[in-house]
């Protein structure tokens, strides 16, 4: 039987972070205190320092994206846990079930390869050049305020298959066929200084989705999906590029308050089979048509103006 696999967060057409906010206690031995402020003009300035962080976040991940995807005979001398070996150990120990939990000592092999991925201290050296520290001086002023990421271990799922992978160029011969994935939620963790000169840390969560795969060919076409999606579908002049008035249900004569509104339900354009079906069928043609027999399917939810997950499988 075929595997059903997910395939990364490659599908996302647009990427989206989760901002979260706790309250701790001044920082010990500081007297740090911020100018006095009105309080409307501090609440916005923190709005945008978490808006200018969040943008500086993605900007990196999207400069980091080829190092989501490794072939096999790269990165066994690399990693210590992202490798075929140990991946198909884990799997292969837990039933041939996808792993969704891990040991004390492989979560810390784990964490010490998505350090290596992510390159943290690069990332802070991003945010340290990147952030207007005279705008937001009120807010950081001798605060250590990336203090790093920790992980999410009920998100984790770990899997692999081993199905041969037909190519259009030679049906008859199948490709190398390992084929991995490891999937997780980091959390990215800020501090900035409240209203009370108090410490307060707001936290981004992130997807991290690894593939170790054997076939160079099936990387480059998930690699160029990720890469190009939102530009070639939206040139390509597809059904779904454009959303307008019917499919929406509104009329001209309608104020922009009710076209531009929260209650303007974009979900049943996205969610239908109609959006799934183009879309599917687009990413088919145009990204995998090397490969034949392939099937394409979603599942997860719609999410703002992101696809949460789509698994594909050959029959």
């Amino acid at each position: 039987m075929k595997k059903l696999l997910s395939l990364l967060a490659s599908t996302s057409m647009v990427t989206t972070a989760t901002v979260s906010v706790v309250a701790c206690g001044n920082k010990e031995g500081s007297d740090t205190k911020p100018p006095v402020q009105p309080e409307q003009d501090l609440t916005a300035l923190i709005a945008d320092f978490k808006k200018d962080i969040t943008a500086i976040k993605d900007e990196y991940w999207n400069e980091i994206n080829k190092s989501f995807f490794s072939l096999v005979d790269v990165n066994q001398q690399i990693y210590q846990l992202l490798t075929k070996e140990k991946i198909t150990q884990l799997v292969t120990e837990n039933g041939n079930n996808a792993v969704t939990s891990l040991n004390e000592n492989d979560q810390n092999l784990l964490k010490i390869d998505i350090q290596k991925i992510i390159k943290v201290e690069d990332l802070k050296q991003k945010f340290i050049s990147k952030i207007n520290k005279e705008k937001y001086s009120i807010l950081i002023n001798e605060l250590n305020w990336f203090t790093g990421f920790s992980i999410d271990w009920s998100t984790l799922e770990i899997n692999f298959t081993g199905d041969e992978i037909p190519e259009q160029a030679n049906p008859s011969s199948k490709s190398d066929s390992f084929l991995s994935y490891v999937k997780v939620d980091l959390k990215f963790e800020f501090k900035y200084l409240d209203k009370n000169g108090q410490e307060t840390t707001f936290n981004i969560n992130q997807k991290f989705i690894f593939t170790l795969t054997s076939n160079k060919v099936l990387i480059e076409s998930i690699q160029a999906l990720k890469t190009t999606i939102k530009t070639d579908y939206l040139l390509d002049g597809q059904k779904y590029s454009f959303i307008d008035k019917s499919e929406l249900g509104i009329s001209l004569n309608q104020g922009s308050g009710k076209i531009f509104g929260n209650d303007l339900n974009f979900k049943s354009v996205y969610e239908s089979n109609g959006f799934k079906n183009d879309i599917i069928s687009f990413m088919k043609n145009n990204y995998f048509d090397k490969f034949i027999n392939i099937s394409l399917s979603f599942e997860g939810k719609f999410k703002g103006r992101s696809i949460e997950k789509l698994k594909y499988k050959w029959n």
